[in-house]
C-alpha cells in the first residue's frame, strides 16, 4: 500500500519516497535524509519510520 500511495503523489507537484521493511536500509536512510533536508515532500511509510522530527518543524 505504501508503494501505491507514493505512486499517486509522484509525478504531480510532490516528490514522494517509500519507507518500509522491504526497502533496503540504505534506501530508507537516503529517503530520511532527503526529507530532512527538504529534497522530498512526502514519505509513504509503515511503522519503520521514526525520524525524531518535531511535528511543529514540518
Amino acid at each position: 500500500m505504501t508503494e501505491q500511495v507514493a505512486e499517486q503523489f509522484s509525478g504531480h507537484e510532490f516528490d514522494a519516497s517509500v519507507h518500509h521493511s522491504s526497502v533496503s536500509l540504505e534506501e530508507r536512510a537516503a529517503a530520511e535524509a532527503r526529507f530532512h533536508h527538504g529534497g522530498i515532500a512526502i514519505i509513504a511509510c509503515t511503522s519503520t519510520l521514526e525520524l525524531r522530527i518535531d511535528v511543529g518543524d514540518m
